[in-house]
């Protein structure tokens, strides 16, 4: 794919698993009302709609024409990322990477602790969380492509993408802290498109701190970003559960936009090329 492309790519893999959110989170929101089998339902349709989707992918893989020679097959496994140039991308790209981290941490923290919260501040029911939720996605979906068509060229304007993107993420945690649900939403929608302004242009800028002229890292690349990002993800619940028990939602929410701000400012002094001058 054209390397002055990469960002347009990236967002419409993003676009179509942003879509994936949109159906998604109302559909579990709907099936975890009891009376239609609750928690046990919905991870029952989401285990089927993986069984579908890796059916597919394994049947569309099969109809690719012609098997490929050894030759091709050796290339492959050349191609494939080492242990060795992962950890190359790591040490070349860990300012940008321990970013992204960062912002799949506070990002998991939302997703873990936020239908609890409105159950309890509000009375919500549980798809009608899920609906809120779906802001999120919704301004991802929507922004993805505008955003890839943005940062095409110049990987200043990636960077520049990024930083935006933070501070759009500040001013969405400080207006999920002010509480009230008209806050909540606008700041669920601010969040989807610091989502997408960060996301999109972090693989293209990622290319270009690990140094890649001819394509020899685009996979090592591809799988830090994707780890970086769900590693986060995937803490961020156990962050939910220390600290929006002990400090409360809105607390949390304050302090998760002050740690995002810190990042911002404190980027440069860190190196690594990515988000070299301060915005701030």
């Amino acid at each position: 794919f054209p390397k002055q492309r990469l960002s347009t790519a990236e967002a419409f893999l993003e676009s179509a698993t942003g879509l994936g959110y949109v159906v998604g989170l109302p559909v579990a929101g709907l099936l975890y009302d009891p009376r239609l089998g609750g928690a046990f339902a919905a991870f029952s349709a989401g285990a089927a709609a993986c069984a579908v989707a890796c059916s597919l992918v394994f049947a569309m893989a099969g109809r690719q024409g012609v098997a490929p020679c050894q030759e091709e097959e050796e290339e492959e496994a050349e191609a494939l990322p080492s242990a060795g140039s992962i950890l190359e991308v790591l040490r070349s790209t860990a300012t940008l990477s321990s970013t992204v981290f960062l912002f799949g941490i506070l990002m998991g923290n939302v997703y873990a602790s936020l239908a609890l919260e409105n159950e309890h501040a509000y009375g919500l029911a549980p798809r009608q969380s899920g609906a809120l939720m779906m802001l999120i996605a919704v301004a991802y979906v929507l922004l993805c492509p505008l955003v890839g068509r943005v940062c095409e060229g110049a990987i200043a304007w990636g960077e520049r993408c990024v930083e935006c993107g933070l501070l759009l993420g500040v001013v969405a945690y400080s207006l999920l802290a002010a509480g009230g649900v008209a806050c909540e939403a606008a700041g669920l929608v601010a969040l989807g498109a610091s989502e997408a302004m960060v996301l999109i242009p972090a693989f293209p800028v990622l290319l270009h701190l690990a140094g890649n002229d001819g394509g020899e890292v685009t996979g090592a690349v591809s799988a830090v970003l994707n780890t970086s990002y769900f590693a986060g993800e995937s803490l961020g619940p156990l962050l939910s559960l220390a600290l929006v028990s002990s400090m409360g939602f809105r607390a949390t929410m304050a302090l998760q936009g002050v740690v995002l701000a810190g990042a911002l400012v404190l980027a440069p002094a860190r190196g690594g090329g990515a988000l070299a001058q301060p915005l701030l």
